[in-house]
């Protein structure tokens, strides 16, 4: 072949599957030693994690990447004479480079494997698939080691010493959202076969996103497709709790959402705070409006209601329309689902009169807050069924309201299908019951 291997989106073993044997050596001690050996102590490389760059200026951050690649670059990566497993040196050289390298998982990284001065005598065919499986296997160590980066493993025929080098090519500098949609592109949270508990490589990409959190200081949501499985439910509160386990500074809302194009899992940073917000000088930030909280808040402890079996709100809720116009006239760029939800169908219950109520029910809510004057685009959704969350459904009619960003909003209706129950009062979070 070329003598190239990539690393990237596919999922790959965590060691070298089969490797090809060392050639002969043809006698005498091979002279590519590494100048350290593998007693010598290798200085640590010391790199700024980003979240301690957010007063830094866009020139400073350039340079601060520019000068953990050249760092980088300077590290070779220690190999046993005649062999493809790493020294103690190379494993601690390459430990320290993959912390640095997290930092950054926009970089591209090549790992080019080099024979000794002494290998080179092997047979051309021999030494190219010998430098390509130390690349290989440094490569795999990386991935075990953390690294989130697209890898790509050469072979060089240059002599010099038994190791392997890695150049980083730079890139853009991408935005806390963008880096973590460029992880969850190549890297899905990964699972413990038919369990909810995150496998190895699920809490390496945990920790990657949660350094990211970390940097933006930001509120963040980790979105499902509304419907999903109990195991499904299960594992994103799961990715919610190690993300804070392993250091967001904020807890991380899950929320199920209707979207025909979602099929995963789908984390996402408020925009609005982390360009806003910034660090004090003793590393503290301020509090982030979240408007999406302020709802729940008011739903929770002022609930809507309507007429028995209609449409219109009862009067003496109309503070409450008031103090979510409120809310709403503080939000800009967004989408207002407001979702009706009957509850648990009864036998010889009229379908389409139902979900026609509902949608009512919906453009109601929506007309009072016009009335109040929020601008803000609001979208009524109808729903002959009963509204779940995380899996459990709720027997009683509901209204939902989510901020969603435009384009997150689905024409397609959703109904959960759930047979029998009864209609219940009014229970908090941040939906309602009618009365």
């Amino acid at each position: 072949g070329n003598g190239r291997s990539h690393f990237g989106s596919s999922p790959f073993p965590p060691a070298v599957a089969s490797r090809t044997a060392a050639p002969p050596r043809r006698g005498g001690v091979a002279s590519g030693q590494m100048p350290h050996g593998d007693e010598g102590i290798v200085p640590k490389l010391q790199v700024r994690p980003r979240h301690t760059l957010l007063r830094a200026t866009d020139e400073e951050k350039i340079q601060e990447r520019d000068r953990v690649v050249q760092r980088v670059l300077e590290r070779p990566v220690a190999f046993k004479d005649s062999s493809h497993d790493l020294t103690e040196q190379g494993k601690q050289v390459l430990q320290d480079v993959a912390l640095a390298i997290s930092e950054y998982p926009e970089l591209t990284v090549t790992v080019e494997g080099h024979i000794s001065s002494q290998e080179k005598f092997w047979k051309s065919s021999q030494v190219q698939q010998f430098c390509h499986d130390r690349a290989t296997a440094c490569a795999h160590a990386l991935v075990q080691f953390g690294v989130m980066n697209d890898i790509t493993a050469e072979a060089s025929l240059t002599p010099g010493h038994a190791c392997c080098t890695l150049r980083l090519v730079p890139g853009t500098l991408l935005d806390p959202q963008e880096r973590v949609n460029l992880i969850l592109q190549r890297h899905c949270f990964d699972f413990v076969v038919g369990k909810s508990e995150l496998s190895q490589k699920g809490k390496m990409v945990v920790r990657s996103l949660s350094k990211i959190l970390l940097e933006a200081q930001c509120d963040a949501t980790l979105y499902i497709p509304r419907g999903s499985s109990d195991l499904a439910s299960r594992r994103a509160e799961h990715i919610a709790e190690a993300l804070k386990e392993a250091g967001a500074p904020r807890p991380v809302q899950v929320r199920p959402v209707n979207h025909n194009n979602l099929v995963r899992a789908m984390l996402t940073l408020e925009r609005k705070s982390f360009a806003t917000v910034e660090m004090d000088f003793k590393g503290k930030s301020p509090e982030v409006w979240d408007p999406q909280a302020k709802l729940e808040e008011v739903l929770g402890t002022h609930p809507l209601a309507f007429q028995q079996n209609s449409a219109e709100l009862v009067p003496t809720v109309m503070p409450t329309i008031r103090e979510i116009a409120g809310i709403l006239k503080q939000v800009h760029g967004m989408v207002c689902l407001v979702e009706a939800f009957s509850g648990f169908r009864r036998p010889g219950q009229n379908v389409q009169k139902v979900r026609t109520t509902m949608q009512d029910r919906a453009q109601r809510i929506i007309d009072g807050l016009h009335t109040e004057g929020v601008k803000l685009d609001c979208r009524p959704r109808g729903y002959s069924g009963a509204y779940c969350h995380m899996g459990q459904p709720h027997s009683g009619p509901c209204i939902v309201l989510t901020l969603v960003n435009p384009g997150d909003e689905s024409d397609a209706m959703f109904e959960e299908e759930v047979p029998g129950g009864r209609r219940s009062d009014c229970w908090g979070g941040r939906w309602c019951s009618d009365a």
